[in-house]
């Protein structure tokens, strides 16, 4: 396996002249045209997985969709992302009407069972026969037919008012200090920007913040299970064996 640059990575079986490239999240066309003309032109293979509808537009040849929807839980449409849509509404479209026949008949079927018919001959058997398994074909394709949405509500999660609070805290070097009585509080969404000269004391903000260094003075509250995402100046935390 060889890495590419970007989000691409060969993967699978490949050839002496042809290598097979897969795209897990592609860059967005309209801000990287150059990657779409590229894989548009390109002699390799790729898979791309994305929710940008123009770069598979300019990049695709065939499509397939995961959907319980369809037959076997997936569509395969050759052809651009225009293609796949018109193909895609055609087969729902013929989907629902098979739905629409098979209830009418099955609606026949289940009448004339009603009337009690004896399984006397193997005729009759086989149409008893028939309506079991119409009644399930029809099932399969209601439940298939069915659009079923998901709604997520934010709003009632149980997500602390209070991330991290720093009260009265003050922090110095020596002689010099760096700030002092200073208070913040971070709550979901907070967007803060830290501004400040060479060597006024951010780093040492931020790490007195993260409870990687002790005020001098005041108290830092963190929300129980609190997880925090670092990345300093000097990256040294980074492991330069990892790539």
């Amino acid at each position: 396996m060889e890495k590419a640059r970007g989000s691409s990575t060969r993967i699978g079986q490949t050839s002496r002249h042809t290598p097979l490239r897969r795209t897990n999240k592609s860059s967005r066309c309209r801000k990287y045209p150059l990657a779409g003309k590229f894989l548009a032109k390109s002699d390799f293979a790729t898979l791309t997985i994305t929710h940008d509808r123009l770069f598979l537009q300019r990049v695709s040849n065939r499509i397939l969709e995961l959907d319980r929807r369809h037959k076997d839980g997936i569509l395969s449409v050759k052809g651009t992302y225009t293609d796949y849509l018109y193909t895609k509404d055609l087969l729902m479209q013929a989907q629902e009407r098979q739905e629409t026949v098979l209830k009418n008949t099955l609606r026949r079927e289940t009448e004339w069972l009603r009337r009690g018919p004896k399984a006397r001959t193997t005729k009759q058997q086989a149409r008893i026969d028939r309506a079991q398994d119409l009644k399930e074909s029809v099932q399969d394709l209601s439940s298939r037919n069915q659009i079923r949405t998901t709604s997520l509500d934010f709003e009632n999660t149980s997500l602390p008012k209070r991330l991290l609070e720093a009260k009265n805290i003050s922090k110095s070097y020596g002689n010099r200090k760096l700030f002092s009585h200073f208070n913040l509080l971070i709550s979901p969404g907070t967007r803060v920007g830290l501004l400040g000269a060479n060597g006024a004391g951010k780093s040492t903000l931020i790490r007195t913040l993260l409870g990687q260094e002790k005020p001098d003075s005041g108290d830092i509250f963190h929300a129980d299970q609190l997880a925090i995402s670092y990345f300093e100046q000097n990256r040294e935390s980074l492991d330069p064996k990892l790539h």
